[in-house]
C-alpha cells in the first residue's frame, strides 16, 4: 500500500476503539466466568475490577461497550475492504491485554488501597481461543496470528529488555505505585492528560486522573484528544505512542513524560511495535515502505529523547531518578531499534532470494 500517515498507521477512529474496548471487556468476563464456574475464588474481586474499569472509560464520553453479541457486526461495519490494519492493530492489543491491574488511590484511601492488594493477587487466564474463532469468523484476519502476536510480544520483550522476566504483560503494575506521585509532580497535568486520555478528562486531577490513564492505558489506547479520524477520537495504539504518532506538542510532551517516568510502560510499547512491523507490516502486509517508515520515526524519537537527555544533564534541572528512567527508555529504543533493523534486514534478503 501507498506510504501513510503514522495516525493512519496507528490510529483507531471512535468505532474501531469501542470494538477493541468490547473484546477485551469480553475476554475479562469470560475469564472471570470461568472463576465462577470453579471454586468462585476471586471472582467477586475480579467482577469488582472489571466494573471499575469499565466505568472508567465510560465517564470519558469517548468509549461505548458493544455487547459480546454485536462485535462481529461492529467489525464488519469497520472494514472498508482496503485497509486493515487496523483489525490486526485491534487483535494484536486484545491478545496482550492482561486485566487486574490496580489503579491510583489517594493516601488516605484505605477501601482503594485494599482493593488493590486484593487485584494484585489476579491471575489472567488469555482467551487465545476466544479470540482465533473472533478472528477466523471475521474473515479479516488468519487466526493464527493471535499466537504469533503473543509468541512475538514476548520474545520483542525479553530481547529489548536484555532478558528481564519480572515485568507484567501488560506493563501497567508496575507504574500503578508511582501513579499519584507522578500525578502531584505533574505528569498527567494539561495539554498532556488531554493527549494520554483524551479532552473530556483535561479537568480531573490526582489519583482519578492517574486511575482514568491507566484505563486507557491498560486496553493498549492513547487517546490523542479531540476529534480525529473520520471526525471521532483517535487513539493510538500497536507501540505507535513512541513515535509521536498523533503529532502536535501535546502528544511530544506526553511522550516524553512517559520516557522519563513510566520506562517499563515505554518497554512493554516499544515491544508492541516490533511486532506490529515484523507481523503486521512485514510478514501480513508486505508492507516494506512503511516498515522503513517506521525504523526512521524511531530513530529520530531516540535522537530527541538523547539530546533531551544532554540538556538534563547539562542544566543539572532533574533529579537521579528521572534521568536514570530516560536512559533506560533510551536503552529500550535502542535494543528494539537495531533488533528491528536485523528483522527488516533478513526479511529484505528472503524477498529478494524468492524473486
Amino acid at each position: 500500500m501507498d506510504t501513510v500517515s503514522y495516525m493512519d498507521m496507528f490510529g483507531l477512529n471512535q468505532k474501531q476503539l469501542n470494538v477493541l474496548y468490547a473484546i477485551e471487556l469480553a475476554v475479562a468476563e469470560k475469564d472471570a466466568a470461568v472463576a465462577l464456574k470453579g471454586a468462585k475464588k476471586h471472582w467477586t474481586e475480579k467482577v469488582r475490577w472489571i466494573r471499575h474499569w469499565r466505568e472508567l472509560l465510560e465517564e470519558t464520553g469517548e468509549v461505548h461497550f458493544y455487547p459480546e453479541l454485536e462485535i462481529p457486526y461492529m467489525i464488519q461495519r469497520c472494514d472498508d475492504g482496503i485497509n486493515r490494519i487496523w483489525f490486526y492493530l485491534v487483535m494484536m492489543e486484545a491478545s496482550l491485554f492482561t486485566p487486574y491491574f490496580p489503579f491510583a488511590a489517594d493516601k488516605g484511601d484505605k477501601d482503594a488501597q485494599k482493593e488493590n492488594q486484593e487485584y494484585a493477587k489476579l491471575k489472567y487466564t488469555p482467551q487465545t481461543g476466544y479470540l482465533e474463532e473472533l478472528a477466523r469468523n471475521s474473515g479479516l484476519m488468519d487466526p493464527s496470528y493471535i499466537k504469533r502476536f503473543q509468541k512475538a510480544y514476548q520474545q520483542a520483550r525479553f530481547r529489548i529488555s536484555g532478558g528481564v522476566k519480572n515485568v507484567a504483560l501488560g506493563g501497567l503494575s508496575v507504574i500503578a505505585a508511582a501513579g499519584v506521585a507522578a500525578a502531584a509532580a505533574g505528569v498527567f497535568a494539561g495539554p498532556i492528560a488531554v493527549a494520554l486520555v483524551g479532552s473530556n478528562f483535561a479537568g480531573f486531577s490526582g489519583a482519578a486522573l492517574v486511575s482514568a490513564s491507566l484505563a486507557y492505558l491498560g486496553g493498549g489506547a492513547i487517546a490523542a484528544g479531540g476529534t480525529g479520524m473520520a471526525g471521532g477520537v483517535a487513539a493510538i495504539v500497536g507501540g505507535g505512542a513512541i513515535l509521536g504518532a498523533a503529532g502536535g506538542g501535546a502528544m511530544v510532551s506526553a511522550v516524553g513524560a512517559i520516557s522519563k517516568n513510566f520506562p517499563d510502560l515505554m518497554l512493554t510499547q516499544t515491544a508492541k511495535l516490533d511486532v506490529v512491523m515484523r507481523e503486521i507490516l512485514l510478514n501480513s502486509q508486505a508492507d516494506v515502505q512503511n516498515a522503513q517508515l517506521v525504523m526512521s520515526r524511531l530513530k529520530e524519537q531516540i535522537h530527541e529523547l538523547q539530546r533531551q537527555l544532554d540538556e538534563m544533564k547539562l542544566n543539572r534541572e532533574h533529579d537521579r531518578k528521572t534521568m536514570d528512567a530516560l536512559k533506560k527508555t533510551l536503552q529500550y529504543l535502542r535494543e528494539a531499534y537495531q533488533d528491528m533493523n536485523r528483522f527488516q534486514s533478513s526479511y529484505a534478503m528472503g524477498r529478494a532470494a524468492k524473486q
